[in-house]
Formats: structure tokens, sequence, C-alpha cells
């Protein structure tokens, strides 16, 4: 589409008709667009620099490349994941779409069920789409070597969602993807313990390395949701490097050393806090808490 001059002259082909601004090309929505008056010169253009011709270098590689990222092999296979509900199965519409579905092969529904409560609690806690495609692969993995049998589905993928925040070093507990789990006997306690005992199965049967957690990592999460001082941050991480090593916290729980430090930095600079404001934040029982608390102590004044 051309602009036409009242005129009968002819016009710069690099100059606005209105303003003689100059002419922007904006590939993104294929248009001509004026630089100052902002007047769509040319719209619908035709793309001719990324046409699939043959290319001789890197360089024009990159220009004649025009699709996007590639799709995930995980879910190649899988189609749209797509829940009908059983309040539309009386719908003569939704019968035949309803039987369709369910003749599809139980792994493959059960995949997309599994992927699709991954992707549910990695948006409700912030979890990155790299870790969420570690669990995918991890739980193909534990579905080829049949793990998952005599055990919830839920619970595993939980699990394997859990080990690689874990190993990515995402600061996340059991106890916090129990509590977005969907419910497991309908009961969040036998939750936490069947995701527990999943996790313990696939790291045994699998093989996989323990990746024990730096309690550094609790404790700025800790601290924002305590609303302290971000000075008690820097001190607490400064007084578990000062302190703590990592044969020291072999086989116990992060977390109790990252609250523990914590209260010792606000009790030394006169911050009220309480053992159970930190108790409730880091999921740690009282006594672990009070054990960190003197362990910590112990090694400091000594």
């Amino acid at each position: 589409m051309g602009v036409k001059s009242d005129n009968n002259k002819n016009l710069d082909l690099n100059l606005c008709p209105e303003c003689c601004g100059n002419i922007i090309n904006v590939q993104q929505k294929a248009e001509q667009v004026c630089s100052q008056c902002g007047l769509v010169i040319n719209e619908r253009m035709i793309d001719f620099e990324h046409l699939e011709t043959r290319a001789f270098d890197r360089e024009e590689v990159n220009k004649k490349v025009r699709t996007g990222p590639p799709t995930s092999p995980l879910f190649s296979k899988l189609a749209l994941p797509t829940i009908i509900s059983k309040s539309l199965s009386e719908s003569p519409d939704f019968k035949r779409l309803i039987k369709r579905n369910n003749h599809e092969k139980w792994e493959l529904r059960n995949q997309i069920k599994v992927f699709s409560e991954m992707r549910r609690i990695c948006k409700n806690k912030g979890i990155s789409e790299n870790i969420y495609n570690s669990a995918a692969k991890l739980y193909l993995e534990v579905l080829k070597r049949k793990i998952t049998r005599g055990r919830s589905i839920i619970g595993i993928a939980s699990a394997c969602l859990y080990y690689c925040c874990k190993k990515e070093g995402y600061p996340i507990t059991i106890k916090e993807i129990a509590e977005d789990t969907t419910p497991i006997r309908n009961n969040e306690a036998s939750t936490f313990k069947h995701i527990k005992k999943c996790f313990i199965v696939i790291t045994k049967e699998l093989g996989l390395s323990s990746y024990q957690k730096d309690p550094n990592h609790y404790i700025p999460k800790f601290v924002s949701e305590l609303g302290l001082d971000p000075q008690v941050e820097r001190l607490a991480i400064k007084l578990l490097h000062k302190i703590i090593s990592s044969s020291l916290i072999n086989g116990k729980n992060p977390c109790g050393y990252a609250a523990s430090s914590i209260y010792l930095v606000c009790r030394t600079n006169n911050i009220k806090i309480t053992q159970k404001e930190l108790e409730k934040v880091s999921g740690v029982t009282d006594a672990t808490l009070r054990a960190r608390i003197k362990e910590l102590q112990k090694r400091l004044y000594t």
C-alpha cells in the first residue's frame, strides 16, 4: 500500500510524505513507519531477507532461519492435555470425544496428568523451566524402569521435581512441594510421607547422587518471609561461612542451620524474634532448632 501525494511531484522513497522524516522498517509487524510522526507508509510487506534459499556460511544461515525454537523431545508424542469434564458426558456432542480420549494408552494419559501436575507446582512455587524439563526427563526414566508400579504417579512426579530442585540448588523443601501437590489419600501428612518415600526409592533404584543443599540458599528466603532487615541476611551468611563445614551438615536438615544462624544474629543485635516464628518459616521442629542453636554456639565460642 502506497501513500499518494496531493501534488504531482515525485516522492523520495526514504522520506515521509507528511513531515519529510526518515522511514524505518519494523520487521516484527511488516511495516514501514515514519520515525517522527509515526505515519504507517507500508504494511503487510513480504519478507524477502529470510527466504529458504541456499546459504554458504554461518552468517547467511542465521539470517535465513525464520523458524522458532525446536519442539521439546519430551512432549513430541503427547496430544493436547485436554481433560473433558464428566458433566459433559451426557451431551451427544462430547460422547465421541470422551470415548476417543479414553482409548488412549494408559502411559500417555499418565504422562499428560503428571506433566500437568508438575507444571502447576512449578508455576505456584516459581520454579524455572529448566528444572521442570529435568524433572520431566527424570520421570520418563523412572517410568521406563517401572518404578511407578504400586506407587502414586503424583507422588513420583513430586519426588522427581524435588530431586531436580535439590540438584540445581533451588531452596525448597519436600513439605512445601507437598502443600501444592494434589492430596494423596486426602491427607497432607500422608502426602508428605509418600513423596519422601518415593524420593528415597528413586535415588536408590537409579543410583542418583545425593546433593547436599547449602544452608545459605535458605537464609534470604527466611529473612524475606520474616520481614527482617537485609543486614540480618548478610550477617547470618557470614556466620555460617565462618563456622560451618560441609562435613558437619551431612545427613542433617540445612534449614535448621539457616534458621539457627538467623536466630543467633537477631539475639546479638537485639532484634525481637521467637523460635516459634523460625519454626513456622523453616519447617523444622523445636527440638531440631534448639539443637542446631547449641551446636552453632559451641562452635562459635570455642
